[in-house]
């Protein structure tokens, strides 16, 4: 218990120890503050440099283009006609790029006008809608089946309408792009797949049956369904 004692008698006389800092202690305490600010002071130094010099340089090549600019809109005004044979040319090779583009993606398989591709649009036509329509459905079905979740059957139907329409848009696209490097009669030297254009009505019209196919079908389902 003395030894206890002692412990509780001696911890007081630590705190007040403590509290009292030499002035030493002090005068070291603000030399190692000032050097802190210092060394602060030239950290901020070190990295306003580099980002004045880049705002600089960036001022610099801004100022630089603008003059391009200038240029360039004074050989506008001097050569106006060189100006517009200019621009047409872009245009025009913009659109065969644009072309080129979509007639890669529409020869893709997968699109819904190619369903059922080895019959044409008059023998799909003659195919009973009941039957066409359980086909529909079951290629619809397997081609967004949700594997999370495979008594889904809103998801797949909701896809299946944007990409129709999706792929709708893409062919009114082609035909439109083609149309136009026709009007320019320059088609011979063009980079648009000819044959694809010749068959995006009837692709088009493919997709129209399909659509109707599908709402026909619903509209039965939904019929046969008990209120």
């Amino acid at each position: 218990m003395k030894r206890y004692y002692c412990i509780y008698i001696m911890i007081p006389l630590f705190i007040t120890a403590s509290d009292q800092q030499s002035p030493h202690t002090v005068i070291n305490n603000i030399h190692h503050i000032n050097v802190s600010s210092q060394a602060i002071q030239n950290a901020l130094q070190t990295i306003s440099t580099p980002l004045n010099n880049a705002f600089d340089h960036g001022k610099a090549y801004y100022n630089t283009l603008l003059g391009y600019c200038d240029q360039a809109y004074g050989a506008i005004i001097e050569h106006p006609y060189y100006t517009i044979l200019g621009s047409i040319g872009c245009v025009y090779c913009g659109l065969n790029g644009y072309a080129w583009i979509l007639s890669r993606q529409l020869h893709d398989e997968r699109w819904w006008s190619k369903w059922k591709y080895h019959l044409s649009n008059e023998e799909l036509a003659q195919v009973p809608i009941h039957t066409l329509g359980n086909n529909l459905i079951n290629e619809i079905e397997q081609r967004y089946i949700n594997v999370h979740n495979p008594t889904d059957f809103q998801q797949p139907l909701i896809q299946f309408y944007k990409d129709i329409r999706h792929e709708y848009a893409l062919l009114c696209w082609y035909k439109y792009i083609c149309k136009t490097i026709e009007w320019t009669f320059l088609a011979r030297i063009s980079w648009y797949d000819q044959r694809l254009y010749e068959l995006v009505d009837m692709r088009l019209q493919r997709l129209e049956m399909i659509w109707s196919t599908f709402t026909q079908w619903m509209a039965s389902y939904n019929i046969g369904q008990p209120t």
